[in-house]
């Protein structure tokens, strides 16, 4: 850290760590959950980061979100959802395509051909579609407290994720630890 602050990497340092740096936004911060490929992971730490940053679980929260997004933040999401959906289903293709290497010899080195291409496609486009999932919650998470009436956190860190925490609760079991305060109008 000291060598990077003071100036001090090489050329060759600085590429391995903004390398390091994006493999490590894009996986999730334990272990625990990490799945066996990069795109699984993309997705799961963009499904972990409003947990850690705001106590607010994704699953939960994000079809309540998305009603209250405005038009072109739930159009870009749904684009970049249905590019990553498309090159997931251009991988499929290639592995049912291995099916003709039994008659083609070739047709087996052309369908892993395509799949390593649709499988960088598809990691490249959920990569977009996390970026954008975590950004709705960073910009409107605000909306989610307003359309039930919850105070806003007036902290961030611990205090803005136990309150995230117990609304996660509340919207799921209808449930929490502690009396509920709406906020009046």
């Amino acid at each position: 850290m000291e060598r990077r602050e003071a100036g001090l990497l090489t050329y060759a340092e600085v590429r391995e760590l903004a390398r390091l740096e994006v493999e490590g936004h894009y996986a999730p911060a334990s272990l625990d959950e990490c799945l066996p490929t990069a795109l699984g992971n993309a997705l799961r730490a963009a499904e972990a980061a409003p947990r850690e940053r705001y106590g607010l679980e994704a699953v939960i929260c994000w079809p309540r979100l998305w009603l209250l997004l405005p038009k072109d933040a739930r159009e870009t999401l749904a684009e970049a959802r249905r590019v990553l959906d498309l090159r997931v289903e251009l991988w499929a293709w290639g592995l049912l395509s291995l099916l003709w290497a039994f008659l083609w010899p070739w047709a087996a080195f052309l369908s892993l051909l395509w799949m390593t291409l649709a499988y960088a496609l598809a990691l490249d486009a959920a990569r977009v579609y996390a970026d954008l999932f975590q950004s709705a919650f960073d910009l409107y998470r605000w909306s989610l407290y307003e359309a039930v009436r919850w105070e806003k956190p007036t902290q961030s860190g611990d205090a803005e994720i136990a309150l995230g925490q117990r609304l996660s609760e509340f919207l799921w079991r209808g449930t929490s630890e502690a009396p509920l305060t709406y906020r009046q109008d």
